[in-house]
C-alpha cells in the first residue's frame, strides 16, 4: 500500500470556518442519532437505537459528519491530515447549563450583561447610595469583565436562558451549529422574500 498523502491542518489557533448544508429532515436527524447515540429527544423520524455507533469524543452533528468524511477520503483517496481537526479532537471540559468548572454560570454571566444597563443601579441612585458619576465606572467594569471572560475563550450569549459556553467543550460545538442553522434559516428567509418580491414586479405589483 503506497504511503498516505498528508496535508498539513494549518494554525490551530486560527479562526474556524462554517459549513452550512441543506439536507432532507431524515439526514439531518440520522447525524443527530449518531451524534447522540439515539438519546435525543429531538428526534422524530428515525428514533431507533442502533449497534455499532462510532467513538466520536464530541457529541455533534459536525463531529459526526467530518468521522465519515476523514474515514471516507482516507479510504477513497489515501489523503489524510496531519492531526485530528478540531471538531473531532479530543474534549478538553466544558460548562453546563448551571454552571462550569471555572466559575462562569449562566446567573453570572446574566448579572454581568445588567451592570451594563443604567437601570440596574436605579434604586441605588434614588436611595442616594451612588450618584451617576459613581455609576459609569460601575459599568464600565461589567464591560471589562465580560471582555476578561471572553478573552479567556467564553462565549456569552445575551440570551438570558443560554448557559455561557466555552471553546473546546461539547457545548461550545452545539452552541456554534446552533447559530449555523439559525444563519442558514435567516439567509433562506431571505432569499424566499426576495424571489417573492422579484416576481411581484415582474407581475406589475409594488
Amino acid at each position: 500500500m503506497t504511503e498516505p498523502i498528508i496535508l498539513p491542518l494549518g494554525d490551530p489557533d486560527a479562526k474556524k470556518a462554517q459549513i452550512m448544508l441543506t439536507v432532507e429532515p431524515a439526514v439531518k436527524e440520522l447525524i443527530e442519532n449518531i451524534a447522540t447515540k439515539g438519546d435525543s429527544d429531538k428526534l422524530d423520524l428515525i428514533t431507533d437505537k442502533f449497534e455499532n455507533y462510532p467513538e466520536i469524543s464530541r457529541k455533534s452533528n459536525i463531529a459526526v459528519l467530518l468521522h465519515y468524511f476523514l474515514k471516507g477520503v482516507k479510504e477513497d483517496m489515501n489523503i489524510e491530515f496531519d492531526r485530528k481537526p478540531y471538531a473531532v479532537s479530543e474534549v478538553k471540559g466544558g460548562s453546563s447549563s448551571t454552571g462550569s468548572r471555572s466559575g462562569l454560570s449562566k446567573a453570572k454571566k446574566n448579572e454581568i450583561f445588567a451592570r451594563q444597563d443604567m437601570k440596574y443601579y436605579k434604586s441605588d441612585i434614588e436611595s442616594g447610595k451612588y450618584t451617576i458619576n459613581d455609576v459609569f465606572p460601575l459599568i464600565q467594569a461589567a464591560y471589562e469583565e465580560q471582555t476578561k471572560w471572553e478573552n479567556e475563550g467564553w462565549i456569552l450569549p445575551t440570551q438570558k436562558n443560554k448557559a455561557p459556553v466555552q471553546k473546546g467543550s461539547e457545548e461550545y460545538d452545539k452552541y456554534m451549529e446552533d447559530q449555523a442553522e439559525f444563519k442558514a434559516i435567516q439567509q433562506s428567509n431571505i432569499e424566499a422574500a426576495q424571489k417573492k418580491r422579484a416576481e411581484n414586479i415582474a407581475a406589475g405589483k409594488s
